[in-house]
């Protein structure tokens, strides 16, 4: 394990005080384990670059970057994000199949490329799948499109990514250069 012990910015705000108990400070000690694993890091910024790269494919020119994060989800269930990159919802309003489609590949290209290009056999996508998932059913709620096969989009979605990896050296090489500036821009060290 490659550590750097340096201090991150990770936003919070959103846990009250008086809620942040011992589960809250195991929850925070993985993200700080993570962000001081510069393999971790590397791989993260990895995959939130082909995001990018398939984003800036689909039209999307307005995004957010995320920097390290904790949550809750229920009952005081701490949850935490290393990093992300999302496009802004009014960029991805006006949908179609096809539009859907190309979103498709943008939210698999992450897992896709730390499983092809890194060879990792998990390449932290769950997220990402669950979302889109959700974002078809809104598609066909909004749309009155008739409901479809969301799962066969998303597999075709990542073996589309995954030959691109395999056929396109730049492809590859634009996402790494992405990365590059994603960790400059996402850990930035107070601390070393």
């Amino acid at each position: 394990m490659n550590k750097c012990n340096s201090t991150f910015l990770i936003y919070n705000r959103d846990i009250r005080i008086e809620h942040r108990n011992n589960d809250y400070f195991l929850v925070l000690q993985q993200l700080e384990g993570k962000l001081n694993n510069q393999t971790e890091i590397e791989n993260v910024c990895l995959h939130e670059a082909a995001h990018l790269i398939y984003f800036g494919r689909l039209g999307v020119t307005k995004l957010y970057l995320q920097i390290p994060w904790m949550f809750t989800e229920g009952a005081l269930k701490f949850k935490y994000r290393v990093a992300a990159v999302g496009a802004l919802k009014e960029q991805l309003a006006a949908f179609n199949i096809r539009r859907l489609v190309l979103l498709s590949r943008g939210m698999a290209a992450g897992g896709a490329f730390l499983r092809k290009a890194q060879g990792l056999s998990d390449g932290g996508d769950s997220d990402d799948h669950y979302e889109f998932l959700e974002r078809c059913t809104k598609f066909c709620v909004d749309t009155g499109h008739a409901p479809f096969n969301r799962e066969k989009m998303w597999r075709r979605a990542k073996k589309h990514v995954e030959r691109e990896i395999v056929r396109d050296p730049s492809f590859v090489a634009n996402v790494r250069q992405a990365a590059s500036y994603l960790q400059k821009l996402l850990f930035y060290r107070l601390f070393a």
